[in-house]
């Protein structure tokens, strides 16, 4: 935590290019963009330019201005509270020559040979070296998702037809009684066709209720700039399946890396990003069951996840003529929405301090821990004001983040009347967590505030949690970086605030119905972290 916020905080401010240590990364595609003309692409690809692929600057140069060989000459840029892309005087801002280049960054884990193969088989147990460990998964397994699910972008280096990551147990008994390994349990009454259209049943079917009758529909943070789904799978999607015993479906989707979804003009992500969750989701619900699914995501996925419900419950109503159906026969809506850290306030006015003070006050800073060691993980990493200006600008118009009618791009600021339909004679059960060291932590307690109006104040439907992380934590690293490498007499996970949310939302899911969770079978899957991971508070709790 402490190196993330020193490096957040020297990408927010404007003397600090060169910082830090440089990193190699090879090219992942000679020619990444065949459609486009060489001189459109991202100067990172271009053998000639100042920054290439081969040899780059780390996240210090990243913000707030472009690459080049005027960089230091570049006069020193603060974001008007309007938004939209700087023009620096050195040349116009390149949206996804900035992209290209945190993306690779991100990318390092599975840009180098054989490591995203290790990093899932250190995840797994290690070959039974850590197997007996809470937090690894020695009993699950995986798989590439096709491009039904998601979408990868020509920068990510994972297959070009890879829509995402299955994780599942490695074994499961299905519902005639027989043993089946390595392959992807499948819902009750799924049907495939053989080469001659005829239907069949396959052998992976389970029974309701069993190991693998239920998935959690993941979308995994991004800032829509950096970060896959293969890195998120060992992150925490192997893990999560392994104390279910239950499927997690992570999906993918291009980055701003990509020309055609991201110019100068501003990006385009938030359509097709977000018709693509809606198909994905609806296609489960039709597989799995609504009361099977759960929705979840992380950072600027939970917003993702948050509008995919907004969109299902307020546009996906069936229809026949002369008929118009009341609310409660709108088919669809899960059995749980699980967002960690929501990056859902996209607007102008969503980086002012004087609307959220958390942006300023909790903004990364260089501190001397020698001298103040109490002000150690005080703050969060990610860049402000600088950085994250570009992040909305990227994800959709101006027109389309700053709306106030249905707004989906922005779903913190949907109407009232979106939030009511999400609960209204659904059942729907809602869990938040999010960091008190986040800059957007002002924007989350809107974002609940809202959910806890729309459910009813006092209802069990929504359920928030506040743990001493900085953004998004628990889910970027921060299980397989502070729990499983520290082993040893230090690791203590009751008192590690990724370990104490992990922990929140494995009992949410367990939790009986009647109590704001969704009542999942602690008899299948491990839930050992229930136990191992308790959280141990000091008197007295602020909140445990």
């Amino acid at each position: 935590t402490y190196w993330l916020q020193r490096g957040a905080s020297a990408g927010s401010e404007d003397s600090a290019a060169g910082c830090c240590a440089k990193f190699f990364r090879p090219k992942p595609v000679p020619y990444p963009w065949p459609h486009l003309p060489p001189d459109r692409w991202p100067p990172q690809y271009s053998e000639s330019s100042h920054c290439s692929m081969q040899l780059f600057s780390c996240c210090c140069q990243l913000f707030p201005l472009p690459f080049g060989d005027k960089y230091d000459n570049v006069a020193q840029w603060q974001p008007p509270y309007g938004g939209g892309f700087p023009c620096s005087c050195a040349k116009e801002y390149d949206p996804n020559g900035l992209a290209s280049t945190a993306e690779a960054l991100a990318d390092v884990a599975t840009s180098i040979p054989c490591l995203f193969r290790c990093c899932v088989t250190y995840q797994q147990g290690c070959c039974g070296l850590f197997g007996g460990r809470t937090g690894f998964a020695p009993n699950t397994t995986y798989m590439p998702a096709n491009m039904a699910v998601g979408e990868s972008d020509q920068q990510m280096n994972d297959a070009r037809d890879c829509g995402g990551y299955w994780a599942f147990p490695k074994s499961f008994t299905n519902c005639n009684g027989e043993t089946v390994c390595g392959k992807l349990p499948t819902p009750p009454n799924t049907r495939f066709k053989d080469k001659d259209g005829n239907e069949f049943a396959p052998n992976t079917n389970v029974a309701p209720g069993a190991p693998g009758s239920k998935v959690i529909f993941w979308a995994h943070g991004s800032a829509w700039f950096a970060g896959q789904s293969a890195d998120f799978l060992y992150f925490f999607g192997l893990f999560l399946s392994e104390q279910t015993g239950q499927t997690v479906l992570i999906g993918e989707y291009p980055l701003a890396s990509e020309p055609r979804f991201c110019s100068k003009q501003g990006g385009f992500f938030f359509a097709e990003a977000l018709n693509r969750w809606v198909r994905t989701y609806v296609k489960l619900v039709e597989l799995y069951g609504a009361e099977n699914v759960v929705v979840a995501g992380d950072s600027a996925g939970a917003g993702l996840a948050l509008a995919t419900l907004l969109d299902v419950r307020c546009y996906l109503k069936p229809s026949f003529p002369g008929i118009e159906l009341p609310d409660y026969l709108i088919p669809g809506m899960p059995a749980g929405l699980l967002l960690i850290s929501p990056f859902a306030l996209l607007s102008d006015s969503s980086w002012d301090p004087a609307k959220f003070p958390s942006m300023e006050k909790q903004a990364p800073k260089n501190v001397n821990l020698g001298k103040h060691p109490e002000e150690f993980g005080l703050y969060d990493y990610l860049p402000y004001p600088n950085g994250y200006t570009y992040v909305p600008v990227i994800y959709a118009s101006k027109y389309e983040r700053n709306r106030l009618d249905e707004n989906l791009a922005s779903p913190t600021l949907a109407t009232p009347d979106q939030f009511h339909k999400l609960f209204h004679m659904t059942g729907l059960k809602v869990f938040v967590n999010y960091g008190d060291q986040e800059i957007l932590k002002d924007q989350d307690k809107l974002l609940c505030d809202k959910l806890r109006q729309a459910a009813g104040w006092g209802s069990n439907q929504v359920t928030v949690k506040i743990t001493a992380n900085p953004h998004d934590l628990p889910c970027v690293g921060g299980l397989a970086a502070l729990q499983n490498v520290s082993f040893g007499p230090a690791n203590k996970p009751g008192h590690s605030s990724v370990c104490k949310a992990w922990h929140e939302v494995l009992s949410w899911l367990a939790e009986d119905k009647g109590k704001g969770g969704l009542g999942w079978d602690k008899t299948i899957g491990s839930w050992s972290a229930l136990k191992d991971w308790k959280p141990v508070c000091a008197a007295p709790p602020p909140q445990c």
